[in-house]
């Protein structure tokens, strides 16, 4: 089997892939430690917790926003499982034609949903990942990275408002039944959440323009059950496209 690591600013996703088959997948804090046996323990009890034993899995690969978490991840899984793991980073083969300034810039996340994107839905396409910021990524219809956009994402914006302003307080994050909020609560949600959706349905009207037509978009991220509803342009949801795209780079990578 191989193990996924998928590891965001706040959370970590953990997958374990049989063949194309993803059998499990599991969330947690991102613990931002340099300690490798805190990683293997929490490995560890995540592989428990689903019945599945360390030294199962013949491979593993990692992508992390967090760069200096790799040496610690790596160490953890080659401690717990006892195979090597493929980091996605400069020099990892992706198979995407990175058309930016500076390719080796653009983030792990960004780079293995854009890999899975091309291979499984038509092309143009464009990606929105709801995370801790929420990005919009650009795939021409020949597989190229052409660009994309980076915003604050709405837990991130909630919670900016409630340190900011004085008389805001902080809100759950869930669209209000009606964009006319009636309480400050619930203006907030709206402004939060509507806000977000509105500016995917503007900045894909844009990237409509700059293509010549209209791409498929697909919504991944822990945010996207929330926002891709609320949003006038039809959205896929794809809540583990990050995980596939990670074992298609593992495989143009395995030894």
């Amino acid at each position: 089997m191989l193990l996924v690591l998928e590891v965001g600013n706040a959370t970590t996703t953990l997958g374990a892939f049989r063949g194309d088959e993803l059998v499990f997948t599991a969330r947690t804090a991102t613990r931002h430690t340099p300690l490798p046996d805190e990683h293997a323990l929490m490995l560890g009890q995540l592989l428990a917790l689903y019945g599945c034993a360390p030294n199962s899995f013949d491979g593993a690969a990692i992508s992390s926003v967090v760069p200096g978490l790799y040496p610690a991840l790596t160490a953890a899984v080659k401690q717990l499982c006892g195979c090597a793991a493929v980091c996605v980073g400069p020099g990892v083969k992706t198979g995407l034609d990175i058309r930016l300034d500076a390719p080796a810039a653009l983030g792990s996340d960004r780079v293995c949903g854009a890999v899975a994107a091309a291979s499984a839905y038509p092309l143009p396409a464009l990606v929105c990942n709801f995370g801790t910021a929420t990005t919009i990524c650009c795939i021409g219809d020949g597989g190229q990275y052409l660009g994309g956009c980076i915003a604050p994402g709405v837990e991130v914006g909630a919670q900016a408002l409630a340190d900011r302003a004085a008389q805001l307080p902080q809100v759950a994050l869930k669209a209000p039944a009606s964009v006319l909020g009636k309480n400050t609560a619930e203006a907030m949600q709206t402004g939060i959440v509507y806000g977000a959706a509105s500016m995917v349905d503007g900045m894909v009207a844009r990237y409509t323009q700059l293509l010549g037509q209209a791409p498929t978009v697909v919504a991944t991220g822990e945010f996207a059950p929330l926002i891709a509803p609320c949003c006038r342009t039809p959205l896929v949801q794809d809540a583990h496209l990050l995980l596939r795209g990670l074992r298609q780079i593992y495989c143009k990578n395995r030894r």
